[in-house]
């Protein structure tokens, strides 16, 4: 058996007790979405203290911050567009003018963010990309995922599917 665990900072360890009895045995891949080389060090320990076959680690941090510069790259240029498509006979922008300010609130949300360090939004989007040329790259039997924040764990299970 092929496992694979998807992990961020809010993992807790002793939350893994009720897979082990499927660990016996099968060789363990890691999956860090967070440097932190004693969380990772601990798990490497439970998991071999479980019992489990070899424990290797995908070092994602590099795909990550590849995904991470093409998407801070095109930000500017893809809030231009997007607010410039037309709906309903108006620009997306002029649908967010703010009365009397004579301002669209369009360049104040997500999408038109400079910076898109500032949220964990892009970040989250890179890290997804990361995780997908993972599971093209390998088959698992079982995936773990242990990560905050619902949406982004329900992006994780959707690449499962494929």
């Amino acid at each position: 058996m092929k496992l694979l665990l998807i992990y961020d900072g809010s993992i807790l360890v002793r939350g893994l007790g009720k897979f082990s009895s499927r660990i016996d045995g099968a060789k363990c891949d890691l999956l860090p979405l967070v440097e932190n080389l004693g969380l990772l060090e601990t798990l490497k320990k439970w998991f071999t203290s479980a019992g489990s076959g070899p424990v290797s680690i995908h070092h994602v941090s590099r795909q990550v911050k590849h995904y991470y510069g093409i998407f801070g790259k095109g930000v500017g240029t893809w809030a231009v567009n997007i607010s410039n498509l037309v709906v309903g006979g108006r620009s997306v922008k002029e649908w967010f003018v703010l009365r009397g300010q004579g301002v669209s609130s369009w360049w104040f949300g997500l999408f038109a963010e400079r910076n898109p360090g500032k949220t964990d939004t892009f970040i989250q989007i890179a890290q997804i990309n990361a995780i997908e040329d993972i599971l093209k790259a390998q088959e698992y039997d079982e995936c773990v995922i242990a990560v905050n924040g619902r949406s982004f764990r329900r992006s994780i299970i959707s690449l499962l599917k494929l």
